[in-house]
This record gives C-alpha cells, sequence and structure tokens, in this order.
C-alpha cells in the first residue's frame, strides 16, 4: 500500500510498483541481451553521475528557545489585535472542544457498520505441528510446514551458561560472528534471506526457569542449505575476533541503536519495568535496553585501553556457547526438502565440540521501586507496572479483553486526547503476570500517572455496552491470534516450547476470552487498585521535570537524543 504513494501521490498509476511481474521480466530480458547491463546502470547513475549535493544538519540548542519566544510573540500579537468578543467566542469554542473529547462514544452516537460476532470468530486456537528429535546429540525441533522449498532455520545458543561478567557482551558476539571478517560478511549477504541475530529472554510456565537464547536466523533455498550451513560453520569455528577497531565500530553501533530506541521509548520503558520482576526480563535488560548501555561503555573504553582482556573474553565466551549440549536446532522446512536435509545437519552438527555445561547463577541487582532517568527531551516517557501474579491475581483469559478496552477508551481519551501524549498502551504479559502502563512522548507526567492510578475506578464504574463489550473481545482475539507468516510460525512454536506454553493452556485462555463478561472488568478493578498502591514506575524526563515529580534521577552517560 505504502509503495503505491510513490506513483499515486503524483498522478500516476497506484499499481505501477505493485505489479511487478511485467517490470522483472523486462529486466531480465534486457539482462540477457546485454549481460553488463546492471555494471552500465550502475556506472551511469551512481558511479558516473556528474550531479552532487552534500547536506549538513547541524545541531542548534537554542532553536527551541527561539522558535517559542516567536509563537510567544505571534500569540501576543494576535491577542491584541482581538475584540473582547472575539477572544470570549474563543474561549467558549476550546471549552467546547475539551467537553467534546470526553464525550463517550456509544453505539447510539457511533456511525453503524457491519461488525464481527462471537460466532463469527474461530474457537480454535492454531496448532502449529512440531517434531523433537536428537541430532548428533543436539537438541532439534522441527516443523512440517509449506514453505516453498524455503529453509529457514534457527541456531540457538543458550546464554545461561555463561557467568555474569561475559553475559553484556552476547549481542555484540552475534553482531561480530556477523560482521568482523569482511570476507564472510560477503558470503552472507549473497545468501538469500541472510543471517541476522535475534535474543529470545522470556519467563517460563510455573517453575521452569525462563528461556535466554541467542539466535542465528537464518533463511535460504533448500537447495542453498549446504551454502548456509558452511557460512555457520566458518562463523563459530574460525572468525578471528582480534580486531579492536571493528568491534568498537559494532560495540558504539549497538550504543547507538540503544539510544534510538530511547527515543522510541515505550519498548525501553517496557523493558526496564519488567526488570524488577524477573530473572529473564532483568537479562533482556541488560542486553537490550537501558541497562546495557553501561555495559556497552565499559566495553567501548576497554578496546581501547584494554583489548588482550576483551578478546579472552570474546573466546571465553565463544568456547562456552559453542557446544552442542548448550545449542538449539531449530528447522521450518517442508518434509520433501527436509529429508535431504538432515543429512547436511547431522553432519554440520558433528563438526562442532560438546562438553558437559553448567548453569550459571546470576546475582541480580535490585532496582529502586522509583526510577527516573534523564534525557534532553521537551517530552516524557512515564511508565508504571507489577507483577500482577503477586498482587493475587489468577490469570483469565479475560484480561486480554480488559487490556484492549482500555487502550481504546480511558487511557486513549485521558492521556492522548486530552493530555497530548503521541501514544499511550496498557501491557499484559501473561506468562509473568507484569501488567505495564507506557506514554511516549507526553507532555505530562504527574497527571499521566494519575491517570494509571485512576483506572480501577475507570473499570469499576464503566458501563459497557454490548457494542463494546464485543469491540474489545474481537480486538483482543486479533492481537492473541494474529496472523503468522511460515517463518514466524516456526519461531512462535519454539519460543512456546521453551517457555512450557502448550496448546491446551493457550486454548483454555481463549475460550475464557471468547466467554467474557461485563463482571470480569469490574472484578479486574480491585486488582489495578493494587497496582496503583504497589506498583513500580520508570520515568525518562528532563532534570527538572523528575525534580518536580520526587524521582530519584539516574544520569544515563551521553544519552543524547
Amino acid at each position: 500500500m505504502l509503495r503505491a504513494l510513490s506513483t499515486w501521490l503524483y498522478d500516476g498509476d497506484p499499481l505501477a510498483l505493485v505489479a511487478f511481474e511485467r517490470p522483472l521480466e523486462m529486466v531480465k530480458a534486457l539482462w540477457s541481451e546485454n549481460p553488463p547491463y546492471f555494471e552500465g546502470l550502475i556506472r551511469d547513475h551512481m558511479l558516473g553521475n556528474p550531479h552532487r549535493a552534500t547536506l549538513k544538519l547541524l545541531p542548534d540548542p537554542e532553536l527551541l528557545k527561539r522558535l517559542e519566544a516567536e509563537e510567544r510573540r505571534w500569540l501576543e500579537r494576535t491577542k491584541a489585535m482581538m475584540s473582547p468578543a472575539e477572544l470570549e467566542a474563543l474561549l467558549e469554542s476550546t471549552l467546547r472542544s475539551r467537553e467534546l473529547q470526553e464525550v463517550t462514544v456509544t453505539s447510539e452516537t457511533s456511525v453503524v457498520l457491519p461488525t464481527l460476532r462471537r460466532v463469527d470468530l474461530t474457537p480454535e486456537v492454531l496448532r502449529i505441528p512440531l517434531e523433537i528429535s536428537e541430532e548428533a546429540q543436539t537438541h532439534v525441533l522441527y516443523h512440517p510446514l509449506t514453505t516453498n522449498s524455503i529453509l529457514y532455520l534457527d541456531l540457538g545458543f543458550d546464554l545461561r551458561v555463561l557467568p555474569q561478567d561475559l553475559l553484556p557482551y552476547a549481542t555484540v558476539f552475534g553482531q561480530l560472528l556477523l560482521e568482523i571478517d569482511p570476507n564472510l560478511a560477503r558470503r552472507i549477504s549473497g545468501l538469500a534471506g541472510g543471517i541476522h541475530v535475534r535474543i529470545l529472554a522470556s519467563e517460563a510456565k510455573g517453575d521452569m526457569p525462563g528461556p535466554i537464547w541467542l539466535f542465528l536466523r537464518g533463511k535460504t533455498m533448500a537447495d542453498k542449505a549446504d551454502e548456509l550451513l558452511s557460512i555457520l560453520h566458518d562463523m563459530l569455528s574460525a572468525v578471528n575476533f582480534d580486531n579492536p577497531e571493528r568491534f568498537s565500530r559494532i560495540a558504539r553501533r549497538e550504543r547507538a541503536r540503544r539510544e534510538a530506541e530511547m527515543w522510541r521509548g515505550s519498548r525501553m520503558l517496557n523493558l526496564r519495568l519488567r526488570a524488577h520482576f524477573s530473572e529473564a526480563a532483568w537479562v533482556d535488560d541488560q542486553l537490550t535496553g537501558i541497562g546495557s548501555l553501561p555495559s556497552l561503555d565499559r566495553m567501548i573504553r576497554e578496546a581501547e585501553t584494554d583489548w588482550p582482556s576483551v578478546l579472552e573474553r570474546l573466546e571465553t565466551l565463544r568456547t562456552a556457547l559453542v557446544n552442542r549440549n548448550a545449542m538449539l536446532i531449530n528447522i521450518t522446512l517442508d518434509p520433501p526438502s527436509c529429508s535431504r536435509f538432515r543429512p547436511l545437519l547431522t553432519s554440520f552438527l558433528e563438526d562442532l565440540p560438546i562438553s558437559p555445561v553448567d548453569r550459571a547463577h546470576w546475582s541480580l541487582s535490585e532496582l529502586p521501586t522509583k526510577e527516573g532517568f534523564i534525557i534532553p527531551s521537551e517530552v516524557n516517557y512515564v511508565g508504571k507496572g507489577a507483577d500482577l501474579f503477586r498482587l493475587g491475581y489468577t490469570l483469565h483469559g479475560s484480561i486480554f479483553a480488559i487490556v484492549r478496552y482500555l487502550n481504546m477508551s480511558w487511557l486513549w481519551s485521558k492521556v492522548r486526547e486530552e493530555g497530548g501524549a503521541y501514544g499511550v498502551y496498557a501491557m499484559f504479559d501473561h506468562l509473568s503476570g507484569v501488567f505495564t502502563f507506557l506514554s511516549l512522548h507526553d507532555p505530562h507526567l504527574v497527571q499521566t500517572l494519575n491517570v494509571y492510578d485512576g483506572t480501577g475506578d475507570f473499570l469499576r464504574h464503566s458501563t459497557l455496552s454490548e457494542d463494546e463489550l464485543m469491540g474489545s473481545v474481537i480486538g483482543a482475539v486479533g492481537e492473541l491470534e494474529r496472523f503468522q507468516s511460515t517463518s514466524d510460525q516456526g519461531f512462535i512454536s519454539m519460543a512456546r516450547y521453551l517457555t512450557g506454553e502448550d496448546d491446551e493452556t493457550r486454548q483454555r485462555l481463549l475460550e475464557e476470552l471468547l466467554s467474557t463478561t461485563s463482571a470480569h472488568f469490574k472484578e479486574f478493578a480491585d486488582i489495578l487498585d493494587a497496582l496503583r498502591r504497589e506498583g513500580y514506575t520508570v520515568i525518562l524526563a528532563d532534570e527538572e521535570r523528575l525534580r518536580r515529580a520526587g524521582l530519584p534521577p539516574h544520569h544515563l552517560s551521553n544519552v543524547k537524543l
């Protein structure tokens, strides 16, 4: 759809960029007639193109102040030119606008459109086929799905074998495997689908330890599987880490990514809040969230001042992770192709080392109940959350509908429409029990926290219409059982296996969701009251706003947004 706008906005054919078959055939024909066709395009339009433009973006720390002063002067001039009657009319219009924002949309005031009902929903969860086996003493999960001969391969490394001092290196280690060797990087770029790094950190069902894994996710055509495995073998066995310049560049880029995510706000807030309540979330924050910033800074400094120690840690980390007893293979592939792939996989695994492993015991640092992080921003990121299981909540599928309703009604109205925030969400992780409120690009701070704290009263006194109830249930079903691509199905199924989440539990939650009534909403109000009293708070804002809110500001060194 977005691609169509490139031509459509300028009176062109909206389907010109969507229908790709005819242009692709034309390019193939031109290439067959003239093999250096692409080289010519590069020469004429890039290397030999005389048109050049240099654009420099220079920061101006005084720009915002000048713009605000200019806006104040304009407002004063405009007000001076208005009569008392015009000022009164403007005030009435503003008050009327605020009243309209607070009006609850009902079935009588909304436009009547065809809607789904409960009977229209599929009452069964999607069950993804999974076969569990061992190849060369390595755990293998296989999902026999129709993939059109495309191999989706996830190579996992259990981070629980790492001592705590090596844990922060995990994400940089994954990127080093992909990028530190230029020749290997070129081979990866020539592989259809490529390889990328993914961290999986989650709570697990019951008393199981939560999975904390580093994955190398590869994708290619099944007939190119030998090349993918060859690249992975060389990556794990032959990569030379002794390149401090490239290590520093990758570590700095990882840090820049964290800073960019700070600007988006909600994910970093959610990670930090959840880190108060579970080991897996704490590790996730240390690897990819706010908690990773000090570690990345330390790595960058040590790479410049004590590279031999950094190199030794990287080699120790590789020895710990590249061990068949600490690895997992996840395959998504159609059965005929998989029968040809299995011998290749066995040969690949047999060439990797194997030794006994011991899971490490980490000492988690206790986080304060209220955290404020200073960022140079005119807007705030406001979060509050709690572990509902610790507050006495028993998991029921109705919570998904309740979260959906809060996001589309109370929070949207109070924090976004009236408060002016760019976004606001309530989120719930049914494995850990952690419920979080999150706002981003929010001009308010204490006011938003007051809205969060008033959510229980809102639910307690709400009278849901049948349409509102159905809309919440249907929207929640859409999020719970959303469309999954073939590659997503294989990874999601593996994650469920690692967390102990079985199809029977998922089916029970879906049935409870479909049977949700307005009584469930009112019952949940008491749990949100407990969250109001015992919840943890994390806020990203400038120092003065944090002090006014009574939060202890923690400086994040060199965080510039």
